[in-house]
């Protein structure tokens, strides 16, 4: 059994100031011995030191608590700053800086709750993203469609958006996928923050927008910095469209269509940015304007290999305020519930950015448990008191846990401190908690409404390998069982290998089943 099973019964002198009570009858009959002290504070210190000593020697061995707590307390009596002025000439100055461990509190003014502001508990904030995310209820519609509900699947070469759209319609084929992709109706494009998505096509031209406004200034440093002209860019992208006549190609293949010497090769200086010839900027340049598109090789995603191809129409964007007003409505039905910053690290927008095109909408007040605040789908709140029994083996990057920001909301407090490998490596000393990850570093297994376990893919048996964080019901156990039997001949039979991005081996998935199998 892959995934571990649930039986089925399964102090009185902590007040030493009071003593000081007893300092009042000392303080009769030297209360006027007392105010001389404070004439002439150095000569009369040290007798008044060793007369309570001298009378009281067994019962207080602390006189020397009283001397520090003598005078802070009549500073407090006597009211008068100026005799706190004496005690900063003898250093119980020391004494009184940690009053400033009070200012703190100053900075515990932030959150002034918005007038209509819903509270929600973390349970809540779980019911409404598993709903948001399709994971509840299969989403009904065309594969564009569900993607429009729930969100652009990131894809890095790997198998990783086949496994996100198997999670959210179990009867799905890998054939039916790649007939979306060949049709146009899913692409691969970039989108938020530059990187590479499957999108549905509805969303292309707010993509290609929104991938231009985040690239443009870069591209604009990086071509003056390696000495490429804009001449010479336009000049480029005629011949790229004349080359495309002859039908879709690869980059490669394009290069050797046009007339020799056409791509001139950049020098070190233009390396060192990663830059090697102006062709990469020129097609970037066709495909933000809608000149040209892209499409991976055999229509599948777990490549990045692709072909371009001339595209009809091109993109009208609209204004950036607009452009990032539709991103983030569209974010908020997909996350659930989130904050400003979160939706500003997943599209890429600066922190203002993402503030105003927050403030535009109509998003609701949230108070979580912690007492921050975040913001809120009012359609998707109706889910916060639906109850939910998902199981689900989602893939790494899944959008239920990178929308919505660290994966630690979702795991159960006492299994916060399991410790899951950084990104891509396995080394000693790279580990981290996973409740303080700020991604989801492996694929995880959901159950109920909770990341209850891990799984991989063992390339050599061919089938899936899970763990749980703790022992689970039998029912749950025999649904997470039957859901990595199905999923395990999806990858072996249909898409014929368990890698989750471009430069992932075999290997690395040895080491993380053998990381598996030892927690």
């Amino acid at each position: 059994m892959a995934v571990a099973r649930k039986s089925t019964r399964n102090g009185a002198q902590s007040k030493p100031t009071k003593p000081t009570a007893k300092a009042k009858p000392v303080a009769k009959k030297p209360v006027a011995k007392a105010k001389p002290v404070a004439k002439k504070p150095t000569a009369k210190a040290k007798p008044v030191a060793k007369t309570p000593v001298a009378k009281t020697p067994v019962a207080k061995p602390k006189p020397v608590a009283k001397t520090p707590v003598a005078k802070p307390k009549p500073t407090a009596k006597t009211k008068p700053t100026a005799k706190t002025k004496p005690t900063a000439k003898t250093k119980p100055t020391a004494k009184t800086k940690p009053v400033a461990t009070a200012k703190p509190t100053a900075k515990a003014k932030p959150t002034a709750i918005p007038d209509g502001a819903v509270r929600l508990d973390a349970t809540a904030v779980r019911r409404i993203a598993l709903t948001a995310q399709g994971l509840v209820t299969p989403p009904p519609g065309s594969l564009a469609q569900i993607v429009a509900a729930t969100g652009y699947l990131r894809t890095l070469g790997g198998i990783e958006a086949y496994l996100a759209l198997k999670a959210r319609r179990p009867i799905i084929t890998r054939a039916t996928i790649d007939l979306a992709i060949g049709a146009g109706e899913l692409r691969i494009m970039p989108a938020v923050r530059g990187c590479m998505y499957v999108v549905p096509e509805s969303h292309v031209d707010r993509c290609l927008a929104l991938a231009e406004s985040l690239a443009h200034d870069r591209d604009a440093r990086d071509a003056e910095r390696a000495g490429i002209r804009e001449a010479e860019l336009d000049q480029l992208a005629a011949h790229v469209l004349a080359a495309l006549r002859d039908g879709p190609a690869t980059t490669d293949v394009l290069r050797k269509r046009m007339p020799e010497g056409t791509v001139r090769q950049l020098g070190p200086e233009a390396k060192k940015l990663g830059v090697s010839s102006p062709l990469p900027m020129a097609l970037r340049r066709l495909e933000f304007a809608g000149a040209i598109a892209r499409a991976p090789e055999r229509d599948r995603v777990d490549t990045e290999r692709y072909q371009w191809r001339k595209r009809k129409g091109g993109v009208t964007p609209p204004a950036n305020a607009q452009l990032y007003q539709g991103l983030a409505r569209s974010y908020f039905a997909w996350a659930g519930v989130a904050t400003v910053r979160t939706f500003a690290a997943w599209s890429g927008l600066g922190v203002r950015a993402a503030e105003a095109a927050c403030a535009a909408l109509d998003l609701t007040a949230v108070v979580l448990d912690d007492g921050s605040l975040a913001l809120a789908d009012p359609d998707g709140l109706r889910a916060a008191d639906r109850q939910v029994d998902v199981v689900a083996l989602l893939p790494f990057e899944d959008n239920l846990v990178a929308l919505s920001g660290a994966p630690g909301q979702w795991i159960a407090p006492a299994h916060r401190d399991i410790a899951v490998p950084a990104i891509g490596t396995f080394a000693a000393g790279t580990s981290t908690a996973q409740g303080d990850a700020k991604r989801m570093h492996m694929r995880a297994i959901v159950a109920g409404d909770r990341i209850v376990g891990l799984w991989e893919y063992d390339p050599d048996r061919g089938s899936i390998v899970t763990r749980s964080f703790g022992a689970i019901d039998g029912d749950h156990a025999d649904r997470i069982d039957a859901a990595a039997a199905s999923l395990s001949a999806f990858i072996r039979d249909e898409v014929g290998h368990g890698r989750s991005f471009a430069l992932d081996t075999d290997a690395a998935l040895r080491e993380r089943v053998a990381f598996l199998r030892a927690i």
